[in-house]
């Protein structure tokens, strides 16, 4: 699989979520900043008050004008309380947008999911996948946290407080700004250092968990073989090693600590001097020494903070990485359709010279296969395990795409439809019925949210599953757990049916739908597929050639290739493969 340029880069995702929050990073951007200013305008007054202080009981001991530091009470209060009133838009203007991003991420992830083809979900694991979807948004909203609190602040506070100190001294706001941009680059340098570390130390907390819940999923396993102290043993090794690990991180963590405290030392002790000095030879007053320090302390609380999560900046952004890895990558079938009204009473399905070839492979599987299906027809597809009778349904439903050639619907290809179109088209029961952990109604309904109560007994009647629904708690309204995992498989997949047709698709695929049935059910299901066969196309892949020998049109495949087709009866006087299959089955 490839990237693609826009959203499914870390860049890309940060534009794609930002744009239509640019209102809301706007209004948290302006309460940070008035939090900032009012930190600073603090410093300010205090200075002025210190000045008039000075100025009253120093310069001018014994004067009859009364001291009068109203004004700067005043200004510190309404900074302090301005601060307070942004401080508390900035957190509830962030909240919103974490929990907004949040939302729209897992809307995105979810749309992006869908496009992606069956080979995606088989060759990534289910927790994999869960890991990426639950990560992004948890790891989106870290960011944010250390971009508004921590990050931008930093960055704020010390430019308009260069800009502020630049009116009393250049030279202090100069060495200001150096200083700022310096420790940066020691904190970026240091996180550098310390992420390779945190990341192997988090490889090794993941394995040691991992390995425990692996012995504790084979615990029975594990007990019936002795092997308890082996797997103690074994635990004990990986322990080790994130322990050693967790050493090397916290030792690299605590050193960087050091050297940046004895940077801020150096700094302040610079910073006092030089002060010192312009106060010495007049150049600054004792408020304006007073006033700086005050904004040099300020900036260098916030600048620290802003260092400290540097580590947590590359690693957050590590994890988005991974995360948009797994999930935003270009469609493996291109969503590139543009007709979403086909809609015809009477299909003509063509395979026109098909090629396919698995991605990853370089063997086609088919080659210049040309077949032609029309609706009223009952077709069975059998053959051995590998022959490409599930891969034949895949790309006929476009969970993966032709190598070359073309399948097309009424003289339409497929690819012109749009995906939507093109599964409206097509009800599918697999081998495997996808059951949601959710009520019997809910699951049905996913094949036709609009039909009736009356059109979902009857549905539920020809796939012989009424009766068993009715004999549930709740019946209709009983929940089925996790993928059905309250029926059993021979009840899932007579829901999975009911469904299909409930779904009244003009193009039916089973793919061993039967395969968990017993003879009754299956007799009751191939009447109930014989009826609606009349104005449908119906596919049927099985390997019980009992269930189809009354098939108009039986395919035999062998190695991606028809090697044989016709009914039933034609096939057995032909004695060849079929026949042979026939004969091994009864």
């Amino acid at each position: 699989m490839k990237r693609t340029d826009g959203n499914l880069n870390f860049w890309g995702v940060i534009k794609l979520l930002a744009l239509p929050m640019k209102y809301q990073i706007a209004k948290a951007l302006s309460a940070q900043i008035t939090a900032q200013l009012c930190q600073l305008g603090q410093a300010f007054s205090l200075a002025w008050i210190v000045r008039e202080l000075l100025r009253f009981y120093y310069y001018s001991p014994g004067s009859s004008e009364k001291l009068d530091l109203s004004f700067g009470v005043i200004c510190f209060v309404l900074f302090s309380l301005v601060e307070l009133v942004s401080r508390y838009l900035s957190g509830t203007f962030i909240s919103t947008l974490q929990s907004n991003i949040k939302t729209l991420i897992l809307e995105k992830s979810f749309s992006k999911l869908m496009t992606h083809s069956n080979d995606y979900f088989t060759s990534k694991s289910t927790g994999k996948i869960t890991s990426g979807i639950s990560g992004l948004p948890k790891e989106m909203s870290n960011l944010i946290d250390i971009m508004f609190m921590d990050m931008i602040p930093s960055i704020t506070i010390a430019l308009i407080a260069a800009i502020g100190l630049a009116f009393v001294s250049p030279i202090i706001s100069v060495v200001l700004l150096v200083w700022f941009f310096l420790f940066q680059g020691v904190g970026i340098y240091c996180a550098v250092i310390r992420v390779p570390l945190h990341s192997n130390s988090s490889k090794m907390r993941g394995e040691a968990f991992g390995n425990i819940m692996n012995v504790v999923e084979c615990q029975q396993s594990t007990r019936q073989a002795s092997k308890v102290e082996y797997e103690r043993l074994r635990l004990g090794k990986i322990l080790d090693v994130w322990d050693r690990e967790n050493m090397l991180y916290s030792f690299s963590s605590e050193t960087a600590r050091v050297y940046q405290s004895l940077f801020v030392t150096l700094f302040k002790i610079i910073m006092i001097a030089m002060l010192s000095g312009l106060l010495m030879v007049g150049w600054i007053a004792a408020s304006e020494f007073f006033l700086a320090y005050l904004v040099i302390n300020i900036v260098i609380r916030n600048v620290q903070s802003s260092v400290d999560r540097l580590v947590d900046l590359f690693r957050i952004h590590s994890r988005i990485q991974n995360s948009i890895a797994t999930i935003f990558f270009e469609s493996e079938i291109p969503n590139t359709g543009t007709i979403n009204d086909f809609s015809p009473n009477h299909i003509h399905l063509q395979m026109k010279d098909v090629s396919f070839t698995y991605t990853g492979t370089t063997e086609r599987l088919f080659e210049d296969l040309n077949l032609a299906f029309k609706s009223g027809e009952r077709v069975a597809i059998v053959g051995s395990s590998g022959s490409g009778k599930s891969s034949l349904m895949k790309i006929l439903v476009r969970t993966n795409d032709v190598s070359s050639g073309a399948i097309t619907m009424n003289d339409t290809p497929i690819k012109d439809l749009t995906i939507d179109n093109l599964n409206t088209l097509i009800s599918v029961v697999p081998q495997n019925p996808s059951l949601f952990n959710r009520t019997i109604m809910d699951n049905l309904k996913i094949g036709n949210a609009d039909a009736t109560f009356e059109d979902i007994i009857e549905a539920t009647k020809k796939a012989n599953c009424y009766d068993f629904i009715m004999s549930l708690p709740k019946q209709f309204d009983n929940e089925i757990g996790e993928k059905g995992s309250s029926l059993s498989g021979g009840q899932a997949q007579r829901l999975s049916i009911a469904r299909a047709l409930l779904k009244d698709a003009p193009i039916m695929i089973f793919d061993e739908a039967t395969s968990s049935l017993d003879s009754i059910s299956e007799t009751n299901i191939q009447s109930a597929i014989s009826r609606i066969s009349k104005d449908k196309l119906v596919l049927v892949i099985s390997h019980r050639l009992s269930t189809i020998k009354d098939f108009d049109r039986i395919l035999v495949m062998e190695k991606g290739k028809i090697i044989e087709q016709g009914n039933h009866d034609d096939l057995i006087g032909r004695e060849s493969v079929y026949h042979s299959m026939w004969n091994a089955a009864v």
